[in-house]
């Protein structure tokens, strides 16, 4: 952990010297100038370049920030989606019970008329004597 620690301080500080040399050895000034602006300066080139990088650093910023923003957005619309399809399955789920229960409903009532009439055309024949039986018992 310390060591990590001093790796770290030790990084920073190399950077600072680094940064330091640079611009120690790149003070001279040079011509700037924003063509077609009538802008002109001279500036000293370690100004020009840390400028550079500071501005290259913003943009990415904002573009990270932009293309997390945007990325967060679709996660939020993709999200409800799921949850209005989550709702819509449950309502499907209902009325797909409810309807096996009522064809298992219509299908036992069914089968009940079914035995009914099976019994009731059984319960006939039992009762009616056949030709065959009529016949033979009047002779």
């Amino acid at each position: 952990m310390a060591f990590g620690i001093f790796l770290r301080r030790l990084f920073w500080i190399l950077l600072a010297l680094g940064l330091i040399w640079f611009s120690v050895s790149n003070r001279h000034a040079v011509p700037l100038s924003l063509a077609p602006f009538p802008w002109y300066a001279d500036l000293p080139l370690y100004l020009i370049f840390f400028a550079g990088v500071f501005f290259g650093v913003a943009l990415s910023v904002v573009v990270s920030g932009w293309l997390r923003l945007k990325g967060f957005l679709r996660a939020h619309k993709a999200e409800r989606r799921a949850k209005a399809l989550e709702s819509e399955v449950a309502v499907l789920a209902e009325d797909s019970q409810r309807r096996q229960a009522e064809t298992a409903h219509a299908r036992a009532s069914e089968d009940m008329d079914t035995v009914r009439d099976m019994h009731s055309t059984r319960k006939i024949q039992a009762d009616e004597p056949s030709a065959a039986q009529a016949g033979g018992q009047s002779l």
